[in-house]
Protein backbone atom coordinates (compact mmCIF):
# COMPACT_ATOMS: atom_id res chain seq x y z
CA UNK A 1 0.00 0.00 0.00
CA UNK A 2 2.91 2.06 0.78
CA UNK A 3 4.87 1.65 -2.72
CA UNK A 4 0.90 2.62 -4.50
CA UNK A 5 0.76 5.85 -2.42
CA UNK A 6 4.31 6.59 -3.12
CA UNK A 7 4.15 5.99 -6.88
CA UNK A 8 0.89 7.92 -7.15
CA UNK A 9 2.28 10.81 -5.19
CA UNK A 10 5.50 10.66 -7.52
CA UNK A 11 2.98 10.81 -10.55
CA UNK A 12 0.96 13.62 -8.87
CA UNK A 13 4.85 15.35 -8.80
CA UNK A 14 5.42 15.15 -12.08
CA UNK A 15 2.19 16.09 -13.18
CA UNK A 16 2.03 19.34 -11.22
CA UNK A 17 5.61 19.87 -12.94
CA UNK A 18 4.75 18.70 -16.39
CA UNK A 19 1.32 20.72 -16.53
CA UNK A 20 1.95 23.96 -13.88
CA UNK A 21 5.82 24.32 -13.16
CA UNK A 22 7.29 23.42 -16.55
CA UNK A 23 5.12 26.20 -18.57
CA UNK A 24 5.81 29.03 -16.26
CA UNK A 25 9.76 27.89 -16.24
CA UNK A 26 9.18 28.56 -20.21
CA UNK A 27 7.59 32.07 -19.82
CA UNK A 28 10.10 32.51 -17.49
CA UNK A 29 13.18 32.18 -20.00
CA UNK A 30 11.08 33.84 -22.60
CA UNK A 31 10.85 37.02 -20.69
CA UNK A 32 14.97 36.92 -19.38
CA UNK A 33 15.40 37.31 -22.99
CA UNK A 34 13.21 39.73 -23.46
CA UNK A 35 14.50 41.51 -20.47
CA UNK A 36 17.86 41.13 -22.15
CA UNK A 37 17.05 42.57 -25.48
CA UNK A 38 15.69 45.24 -23.82
CA UNK A 39 18.97 45.95 -21.25
CA UNK A 40 20.81 45.38 -25.02
CA UNK A 41 18.52 48.37 -26.33
CA UNK A 42 18.93 50.37 -23.48
CA UNK A 43 22.86 50.11 -23.13
CA UNK A 44 22.66 50.95 -27.01
CA UNK A 45 19.95 54.15 -26.46
CA UNK A 46 22.75 55.22 -23.52
CA UNK A 47 25.97 54.71 -25.93
CA UNK A 48 24.16 56.68 -28.38
CA UNK A 49 23.10 59.39 -26.37
CA UNK A 50 26.88 60.10 -25.27
CA UNK A 51 27.36 59.95 -29.21
CA UNK A 52 24.94 62.93 -29.84
CA UNK A 53 26.37 64.48 -25.93
CA UNK A 54 29.89 64.66 -27.20
CA UNK A 55 28.40 66.28 -30.87
CA UNK A 56 26.61 68.46 -29.22
CA UNK A 57 29.64 69.81 -27.22
CA UNK A 58 32.17 69.64 -30.37
CA UNK A 59 29.65 71.79 -32.47
CA UNK A 60 29.24 74.11 -29.35
CA UNK A 61 33.27 74.39 -29.48
CA UNK A 62 32.67 75.92 -32.93
CA UNK A 63 32.86 79.87 -33.48
CA UNK A 64 29.68 81.35 -33.69
CA UNK A 65 30.96 83.57 -36.53
CA UNK A 66 32.12 80.16 -38.16
CA UNK A 67 28.86 78.99 -37.92
CA UNK A 68 26.83 81.59 -39.42
CA UNK A 69 29.88 81.57 -42.33
CA UNK A 70 28.77 78.08 -42.75
CA UNK A 71 25.56 78.33 -43.09
CA UNK A 72 25.43 80.99 -44.95
CA UNK A 73 27.89 79.45 -47.52
CA UNK A 74 25.15 76.25 -47.71
CA UNK A 75 22.41 76.95 -45.95
CA UNK A 76 20.00 73.98 -44.96
CA UNK A 77 16.87 75.38 -46.45
CA UNK A 78 16.03 78.43 -49.64
CA UNK A 79 15.79 81.22 -48.64
CA UNK A 80 15.57 82.94 -52.54
CA UNK A 81 14.29 86.39 -50.91
CA UNK A 82 17.84 86.24 -48.63
CA UNK A 83 19.85 85.43 -51.99
CA UNK A 84 18.19 88.17 -53.75
CA UNK A 85 18.93 90.92 -51.27
CA UNK A 86 22.40 89.86 -51.05
CA UNK A 87 22.90 89.71 -54.40
CA UNK A 88 20.80 93.04 -55.06
CA UNK A 89 23.68 94.18 -52.08
CA UNK A 90 26.23 93.26 -54.40
CA UNK A 91 24.83 94.65 -57.31
CA UNK A 92 24.23 98.16 -55.59
CA UNK A 93 28.06 98.54 -54.27
CA UNK A 94 28.55 98.96 -58.25
CA UNK A 95 25.16 101.16 -59.11
CA UNK A 96 23.57 98.74 -60.65
CA UNK A 97 19.86 96.68 -59.60
CA UNK A 98 19.13 93.17 -60.73
CA UNK A 99 16.02 93.14 -62.65
CA UNK A 100 13.54 90.61 -64.75
CA UNK A 101 14.12 87.61 -62.06
CA UNK A 102 13.15 83.98 -62.05
CA UNK A 103 13.91 81.52 -60.02
CA UNK A 104 13.38 77.60 -61.07
CA UNK A 105 14.42 74.42 -59.19
CA UNK A 106 16.60 72.20 -60.74
CA UNK A 107 17.48 68.44 -60.29
CA UNK A 108 20.74 67.71 -58.83
CA UNK A 109 22.33 64.35 -60.39
CA UNK A 110 25.09 63.34 -57.41
CA UNK A 111 23.50 61.21 -54.71
CA UNK A 112 24.53 60.04 -51.39
CA UNK A 113 26.20 56.63 -51.82
CA UNK A 114 23.56 54.28 -51.06
CA UNK A 115 20.64 56.68 -50.72
CA UNK A 116 19.65 57.17 -54.56
CA UNK A 117 18.87 60.74 -53.52
CA UNK A 118 20.94 64.12 -53.34
CA UNK A 119 22.15 65.83 -50.06
CA UNK A 120 21.77 69.00 -52.38
CA UNK A 121 19.23 70.80 -53.69
CA UNK A 122 19.82 73.48 -56.44
CA UNK A 123 17.56 76.66 -57.51
CA UNK A 124 18.54 78.33 -60.83
CA UNK A 125 18.28 82.11 -60.63
CA UNK A 126 17.87 84.32 -63.81
CA UNK A 127 18.33 88.15 -63.75
CA UNK A 128 19.52 90.69 -65.76
CA UNK A 129 21.74 94.09 -64.99
CA UNK A 130 22.63 97.30 -66.66
CA UNK A 131 26.10 98.71 -66.67
CA UNK A 132 29.06 99.63 -67.97
CA UNK A 133 31.65 96.75 -68.86
CA UNK A 134 33.93 97.94 -66.13
CA UNK A 135 31.85 97.54 -63.40
CA UNK A 136 30.49 93.96 -64.57
CA UNK A 137 34.07 92.84 -63.56
CA UNK A 138 34.07 93.42 -60.15
CA UNK A 139 30.70 92.74 -59.45
CA UNK A 140 31.50 89.04 -60.95
CA UNK A 141 34.44 89.10 -58.98
CA UNK A 142 32.39 89.91 -55.76
CA UNK A 143 29.62 87.13 -56.47
CA UNK A 144 33.01 84.84 -56.83
CA UNK A 145 34.43 85.99 -53.15
CA UNK A 146 30.64 86.21 -52.06
CA UNK A 147 29.86 83.36 -48.93
CA UNK A 148 27.04 81.98 -50.72
CA UNK A 149 28.18 79.33 -53.28
CA UNK A 150 27.12 80.35 -56.81
CA UNK A 151 28.05 78.66 -60.06
CA UNK A 152 27.27 81.16 -63.15
CA UNK A 153 25.55 79.31 -65.81
CA UNK A 154 24.85 81.40 -68.39
CA UNK A 155 25.97 84.97 -69.26
CA UNK A 156 24.96 87.22 -72.22
CA UNK A 157 24.41 90.96 -72.75
CA UNK A 158 22.77 93.38 -75.29
CA UNK A 159 23.67 96.80 -76.06
CA UNK A 160 21.23 99.20 -74.32
CA UNK A 161 19.23 100.86 -76.64
CA UNK A 162 18.09 103.43 -73.92
CA UNK A 163 21.62 104.59 -73.07
CA UNK A 164 24.28 105.93 -74.89
CA UNK A 165 26.88 105.73 -71.66
CA UNK A 166 28.77 102.65 -72.81
CA UNK A 167 26.29 100.46 -70.90
CA UNK A 168 25.18 97.02 -71.95
CA UNK A 169 22.70 94.87 -70.77
CA UNK A 170 23.48 91.57 -69.22
CA UNK A 171 21.74 88.45 -68.85
CA UNK A 172 22.94 86.28 -65.90
CA UNK A 173 22.21 82.57 -65.06
CA UNK A 174 23.38 81.44 -61.83
CA UNK A 175 23.19 78.25 -59.85
CA UNK A 176 23.09 78.03 -55.69
CA UNK A 177 22.88 74.97 -53.68
CA UNK A 178 21.43 74.12 -50.26
CA UNK A 179 21.12 71.32 -47.71
CA UNK A 180 17.84 69.40 -47.86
Amino acid sequence: MRSIISTILILAAIAVFYFGANPLYKDTKTLKLQAAEYNKALDNSAHLRQIRNDLVARYNSFDKTSVDRLQKMLPDSVDNIRLILDINGIAAKYGMSIKNIKISQIQTAASAPGTGQSPLGSIQLSFSVVSPYENLQPFLKDLENSLRLVNITSLSFNANANDNSGSFIYNLTLETYWLK
